[in-house]
């Protein structure tokens, strides 16, 4: 059976997460799929931190990861930026800014003056 939403690596959400779920829904005013998702993620980095394994700071790594997940074509990470940067933008929004929150993302800047300077928003 396929899921109805691609939830990438995150299939499965145990029962216990559901209102840590819902709280971050809420929080970072995202789909419920979509804090599944990242919270599920976050959980992750955050082993890899225990045992050492994180080669850059958490913060850093969250926003790194987000990314690659869209690079990975994972559904969730896409709904990620258009719920956190959507509003932001307003009309200005477009789906081709995608490519460039996630260049954003990986190198820790400013996704919104990154999508301001694409759209030529910025001047010198």
């Amino acid at each position: 059976m396929t899921a109805p939403y691609d939830h990438g690596p995150y299939d499965c959400v145990p029962i216990a997460d559901l209102d840590r779920i819902a709280q971050v829904a809420s929080d970072l005013k995202i789909p419920l799929p979509v804090a599944a998702c990242w919270l599920a993620m976050c959980k992750d980095l955050r082993r890899q931190e225990a045992r050492g394994e994180l080669p850059i700071p958490y913060g850093a790594a969250v926003e790194v990861g987000i990314a690659a997940a869209y690079r990975r074509g994972e559904k969730w990470a896409a709904d990620f930026f258009r719920s956190m940067y959507g509003p932001e933008l307003g009309d200005l929004w477009d789906d081709s800014l995608l490519d460039v929150l996630a260049t954003a993302a990986e190198v820790n800047g400013d996704g919104v003056m990154a999508a301001r300077a694409a759209l030529g928003l910025l001047s010198a």
